[in-house]
């Protein structure tokens, strides 16, 4: 029975904590309050606007029906994830006027230069859009500065999607791949090309030309933070076959080794060799059996089981 807790413990316990996301309050479910009118984003915990222009928030708890979900003032569209999504202009051309929308978030960490990321959001074009984008993209800064007056913004790291997004009903899922220059605290959301710039495609017809997205489901993670592979079983006899486990990948993480009772055996930090060859701190050569790794990752703290044989 205690063999059976241990494994419990740490295989559900420490696999909880969190799935490696930068991104605070990434489904918009956060709220400081319902949502009782339109330019409400400031009611979204960790989320706020880039200009001084206004994006929306939705929720099914809203207390009117121009913001609530799935419909509202703008369509009609389940949110993707949870209960709520915010919604921006990304393209606004009234009688030459330009009115762009952004949102940003604090990241939980400043990104680390030459590191590789995946970054991706989920956007839905509104009902109500008579013009579709190329532009969506993402952008990243170092600092959080508010423009005062501004029609649209260029942040310090643009990535910008280059197929037209323009799905009515459901989500696209808009991705990328992208390595950190280096201190990049912050995250926005929107179209960061002027209207003269900006690549576009009419579906309908209307008055002012506008593209409308609702967006949900925002991530950012280390593009290893879930794929590097440790192995299960290895031999520690000095045949020069399968000798040790290499944890080099997670090299400057600290890593700790658990035997079946749940006592610690061994732990790696950033002066350790990164190859356990079998042994317990103190050198010994330790039994064979079933051990359990937790490798506290800045991003994703990992966990596995490893069996030892001699």
């Amino acid at each position: 029975m205690k063999i059976i807790f241990y494994i419990l413990f740490y295989c559900i316990c420490f696999n909880a904590v969190g799935q490696g996301n930068l991104v605070p309050n990434p489904s918009f479910e956060l709220l400081i309050s319902c949502p009782d009118n339109l330019s409400q984003l400031e009611k979204v915990e960790n989320w706020y606007s880039k200009l001084l222009t206004t994006p929306d928030f939705y929720n099914t708890c809203a207390l009117t029906s121009n913001v609530s979900v799935p419909q509202n003032w703008q369509g009609y569209e389940p949110a993707f994830d949870g209960q709520g999504y915010v919604g921006i202009y990304a393209y606004l051309d009234a009688g030459g006027d330009e009115w762009m929308e952004y949102i940003k978030c604090e990241l939980k960490q400043t990104l680390i230069s030459g590191e590789c990321y995946s970054v991706s959001f989920y956007a839905s074009l509104s009902d109500t859009s008579c013009v579709a984008i190329n532009n969506l993209g993402i952008g990243f800064d170092k600092d959080a500065a508010v423009d005062s007056i501004a029609t649209y913004y260029v942040p310090d790291q643009i990535m910008q999607y280059d197929t037209l997004v323009d799905n009515v009903t459901g989500w696209k899922k808009i991705s990328f791949t992208y390595t950190a220059q280096g201190n990049e605290k912050y995250l926005l959301i929107g179209n960061f090309n002027n209207n003269a710039s900006t690549d576009f495609t009419q579906i309908t017809g209307c008055l002012n030309l506008f593209a409308y997205y609702y967006i949900d489901q925002v991530e950012l993670k280390k593009c290893n933070s879930e794929i590097t592979f440790v192995p299960n079983v290895f031999t520690p006899n000095g045949d020069g076959i399968n000798d040790y486990v290499d944890f080099t990948a997670f090299n400057g993480s600290e890593i700790q080794i658990i035997n079946r009772w749940g006592e610690n055996v061994l732990m790696m930090n950033n002066q350790s060799n990164y190859l356990w060859f079998g042994k317990n701190d103190k050198g010994q050569e330790l039994s064979s059996g079933v051990y359990y790794y937790i490798i506290y990752d800045l991003i994703q703290n990992k966990t596995g089981l490893i069996h030892l044989v001699r």
